[in-house]
């Protein structure tokens, strides 16, 4: 027989008579057998006894049950493992690192790293004066002094890549006359997109807008296309293709994508310069809301505020309880909305000679979600949006974006760093940054511009700081 002995304490002192069970894990730190069990004498400890095992080891953890209070610990020390708050909160975090499948392994950590972690641990709560009885308060000081140490001994690492443009399946470019204005497309949560002559949506789903997503152009508005011509195409059935226009000396297209596969409507707004000089141009896509209202507040933005601040590329607004929860999302415009009117500005946009940009602007209009989970999405997806945001588009196209979509290209799996952490990747070649929050396991994917060679700063919120060149 082997021994397995410790102590049990609350916040308060020790736990007396508590069931204490051995526990086998699996790979991600998940329960697969009991392989023995004691309770604890009037002192808080244990001494537990089992065949067959006799070693500390990550594979095994203690786990306490006592009057509805739970506490774990991993067996660093077969000889005075201490199961406490401390000990539990540990627990709780290494399984966060390792419990993705597939991902980073219990076995990752030696008996060894175990006690050197819960050593850290205990020194990070008696620094901090952590209230023992709160959980949360031990959690959230320990991730922030700890988890680096955590993600670190998981062996996790980092990749990073030169940068990729993100290339969605070529379109079929099926075109078909439009007939007749109004054209009605549904996106895949039954959204109705109305759309006229000249790409702007007339009310959209139930009050939606007074007149949406307009195009102007120096002031001046892209003119109204005439059906059963070539310049007013349906595009693979779900996009409405005007123009050519002229307008302030560029060829204009609006291309104006209803999603099948998500609910939101895409505008493309391709400015062509067939002349030999550079032309700037202010480019807007005006919009009024159908919720009247007489501020010009929103519901929220890309810093979190409900102010349209320049710096936003993103915001949702929902004022009237009977019209849908509106988004836009809009990378490299800025917002200016006033009472119920919005303009999204591509202010002194240069479309160099011979050249074409392209301006992309998202739109969202539902009653299948409420407005705090279409934030939420939008706020998910907004720094790098998926594959199905740009169906529709040649990579040309892409190409010539304003803001061209960048693939992950700085990434992470399980254990690359600490759990919830804010990783920031600098492009020290140009100084342009993008972040993203780690997930529970400490994997993330971020995309930046960089090119071979240049050198990319990774720093985290709890202390990472490393430099990698881009292959």
């Amino acid at each position: 027989m082997n021994a397995y002995s410790g102590h049990v304490a609350d916040a308060v002192g020790p736990v007396a008579d508590a069931l204490v069970i051995l526990h086998v894990l699996d790979d991600d730190g998940q329960k697969i057998g009991a392989a023995g069990f004691a309770f604890t004498d009037g002192a808080g400890a244990f001494t537990l006894e089992v065949n067959n095992i006799s070693t500390a080891s990550a594979r095994l953890a203690l786990e306490v049950q006592k009057g509805g209070r739970h506490f774990a610990a991993f067996v660093g020390d077969v000889n005075a493992q201490a199961i406490d708050p401390i000990s539990t909160v540990l627990a709780e975090l290494v399984t966060l690192i390792v419990e993705t499948q597939g991902g980073r392994s219990v076995d990752d950590y030696t008996a060894a790293e175990l006690v050197q972690l819960e050593a850290e641990a205990r020194a990070s709560i008696a620094a901090a004066g952590t209230d023992l009885a709160d959980a949360d308060a031990l959690f959230e000081q320990l991730l922030m002094d700890i988890g680096r140490s955590i993600a670190e001994l998981s062996e996790g690492t980092i990749t990073v890549l030169p940068t990729q443009i993100a290339s969605p399946p070529p379109p079929a470019d099926v075109h078909t006359d439009i007939n007749g204005f109004v054209v009605t497309l549904y996106d895949s949560n039954g959204a109705y997109w109305d759309i006229t002559a000249n790409g702007s949506i007339g009310d959209g789903n139930t009050d939606a807008y007074d007149g949406g997503l307009f195009l102007e152009i120096d002031g001046s508005r892209f003119p109204d296309q005439l059906a059963a011509t070539a310049f007013a195409q349906l595009e693979d059935g779900n996009e409405v293709v005007l123009g050519p226009a002229s307008m302030s000396g560029l060829e204009v297209i609006r291309k104006i994508y209803i999603s099948p596969e998500l609910p939101f409507a895409r505008f493309q707004e391709s400015l062509y310069n067939p002349t030999g000089v550079d032309i700037i141009a202010d480019i807007s896509l005006y919009t009024n809301f159908g919720s009247d209202e007489g501020n010009s507040l929103v519901y929220s933005s890309t810093n979190g505020d409900n102010v349209a601040d320049p710096t936003d590329f993103w915001l949702t607004n929902h004022q009237d309880s009977g019209d849908p929860s509106l988004g836009f999302l809009y990378p490299g415009g800025e917002p200016d909305k006033f009472n119920d009117e919005l303009y999204v500005d591509y202010t002194q946009l240069t479309v160099p000679a011979g050249a074409t940009v392209n301006v992309h602007v998202w739109a969202f209009q539902t009653n299948a979600m409420t407005v705090a989970e279409l934030t939420a999405w939008i706020a998910s997806i907004a720094e790098h949006p998926p594959i199905e945001f740009y169906l529709g588009l040649t990579d040309a196209e892409i190409a010539a974006s304003v803001a061209p979509p960048i693939a992950p290209n700085v990434m992470a799996g399980a254990g690359g760093v600490a759990s919830y952490t804010t990783v920031t990747a600098t492009n020290l070649a140009t100084m342009e940054q993008s972040s993203v929050d780690a997930g529970s396991d400490g994997s993330f994917s971020l995309g930046i511009l960089a090119d071979s060679g240049d050198s990319l700063q990774i720093t985290t919120t709890n202390g990472r700081d490393e430099t990698f060149v881009v292959p």
